[in-house]
């Protein structure tokens, strides 16, 4: 190689060599740029101002303070962060942003809470009594004889239809499998002792087995006691007498089986009784009920 090709290697390597260690004019703004945005924010971040000293009856009042009180505290204390987090916030969306992010949990929470308040108190407010409950056994899957029911008696007695209704209670069971006064068994069986216990039962219509059933642990009005006289004297052919507790025979339901109630509505019952709880409320009314489905009024 000659001396001058030589030479201009060398210069061209002191050339490469120079670019590549001294920044450019470009990257010298940047940097002077960079440092000048550095200082601008280390300026505008103010010190936090050290928290002043607590004097001895500070701490011990922190000390004998009971744990409401110590929560409240703390409680007020991170509202206070909180505001003053949010008071650095430049616009109104990033503030509402924060507040949604941190405290979605609590206005979920709160929110359930309120739902549940309003509508436990709606349905308190426009929760309905019983105006009359008549309940039947063992002919639950017959509508029809359930609405010729309730038709019946909404005809015959009076009743505020904003705050009470009329009910047609049908169940299902089958008494041969329980002792009388076993309530225990099938839902049909457990649904008719919690009304019944309830004084929400004032009627009930089954075949003549299930009333002796029911009568044997005494749940039945004495229709000589407790129908009027006359009254009694015309349903006296229609007479079903079963044995209470102690075995003693009483006029405890009546027979339904040649009424228009029980024709019309098709009923499947093949020895219809009707009796009255002795936990009625509506004694009245049951006896208004009786004479309206055998015609007496």
């Amino acid at each position: 190689m000659s001396k001058k090709k030589k030479r201009k290697n060398k210069q061209h390597s002191k050339k490469i060599a120079t670019n590549t260690s001294s920044p450019s004019i470009l990257e010298e703004k940047s940097a002077a740029s960079s440092r000048i945005e550095a200082e601008e924010l280390k300026a505008s971040i103010k010190p936090k101002e050290p928290e002043a000293p607590r004097s001895k009856e500070e701490i011990e009042e922190e000390r004998n303070a009971g744990s409401l009180k110590r929560y409240i505290r703390s409680i007020k204390k991170d509202w206070q962060l909180e505001k003053d987090t949010m008071k650095q916030m430049e616009t109104r969306r990033e503030r509402i942003g924060y507040f949604l992010f941190y405290h979605k949990w609590h206005i979920l929470v709160i929110s359930l809470v309120l739902f549940t308040i309003v509508y436990g108190s709606v349905a308190i407010i426009t929760k309905k009594d019983f105006a009359y409950n008549c309940v039947v056994v063992n002919d639950s899957y017959n509508q029809k004889f359930s609405d010729e029911l309730e038709t019946t008696i909404k005809n015959c007695i009076s009743y505020n239809e904003k705050k009470e209704i009329i009910t047609i209670s049908p169940y299902s069971t089958d008494i041969t499998n329980y002792s009388p006064g076993y309530y225990g068994g099938d839902t049909g069986m457990q649904s008719i002792f919690a009304q019944m216990t309830d004084y929400l039962i004032d009627t009930i219509i089954a075949d003549k087995d299930v009333i002796e059933w029911f009568s044997m642990d005494d749940n039945f009005c004495n229709l000589k006691d407790t129908l009027p006289s006359d009254v009694y004297q015309e349903l006296e052919p229609y007479i079903v007498t079963c044995k209470d507790s102690s075995g003693k025979e009483f006029p405890y339901g009546l027979d339904i089986s040649n009424t228009k109630v029980y024709k019309k509505g098709n009923c499947h019952l093949k020895e219809p009784v009707i009796s009255i709880f002795n936990t009625t409320r509506n004694l009245e009314k049951a006896i208004t009920v009786i004479k309206e489905i055998y015609e007496l009024n």
